[in-house]
């Protein structure tokens, strides 16, 4: 084995990293010392992050001794595409496997608590700012509201304002119409009394004389 073995830094900080068997290096880095280098597991994602290799572990045949020993990447928990977990224990292992599983339980359960704390603080943060959004809104929907009715109350005011003058002027130009009317009226009492003074001889005779007396009046001196 070289490099190094996975130290506690490494599920809480720092670059992620990760060892690899024999099997790995020969096959990928055959002619040179793979510790120090890094490699990514796209596989066909290109956010997946990259890897540090820290150490290469021996070769185990987990799948026993007639199969060939296949690549192996180990990788701390925290990196989370780990699947297969291996213990050296002196203990029963049925017992350090509860405790491990127990372990994983409790880290995923905090885990999982830890993410909703954060996503009620983001729902919150997110409700805060609809909220104040909401509100400005609010205003500005107010202020243009009163700002139209402003300006239709104004708008409503002129126009009566113009019909009143409209109907002034209409009601003067009625009554100079009725004035006239009533002229034309007595003018045609006049015209007709004149005909029918003029159709009498005897009327017509008195009526020339009284004009005739009323023209040698107005140009008499006054006295005379």
């Amino acid at each position: 084995m070289s490099g190094r073995v996975f130290a506690e830094r490494d599920s809480t900080h720092g670059v992620p990293v990760i060892m690899i068997n024999q099997a790995f290096a020969r096959k990928y880095f055959p002619d040179e010392n793979p510790v120090g280098k890094r490699i990514r597991f796209d596989e066909g994602m290109s956010w997946t992050q990259w890897e540090e290799i820290v150490g290469v572990a021996g070769d185990v045949k987990e799948y026993g001794l007639e199969h060939p020993v296949g690549d192996e990447v180990y990788g701390v928990l925290r990196n989370g595409f780990v699947n297969r977990l291996i213990v050296r224990t002196t203990l029963d292992p049925t017992v350090m496997a509860q405790a491990i599983r127990a372990d994983e339980l409790e880290e995923r359960l905090s885990e999982m608590l830890r993410a909703q704390s954060e996503a009620t603080g983001r729902v919150d943060a997110m409700g805060q700012a609809l909220a104040g959004r909401q509100a400005d809104m609010a205003r500005a929907v107010n202020e243009r509201l009163d700002s139209v009715t402003h300006r239709v109350g104004q708008s409503m005011e002129q126009t009566t304002r113009n019909t009143m003058d409209s109907l002034r002027v209409l009601h003067e130009r009625l009554g100079i119409i009725d004035n006239a009317h009533k002229n034309l009226t007595d003018l045609t009492s006049q015209v007709t009394t004149l005909r029918d003074v003029l159709a009498n001889k005897q009327s017509r005779g008195a009526f020339g004389q009284a004009r005739m007396e009323a023209i040698v009046q107005d140009g008499m001196p006054k006295g005379s």
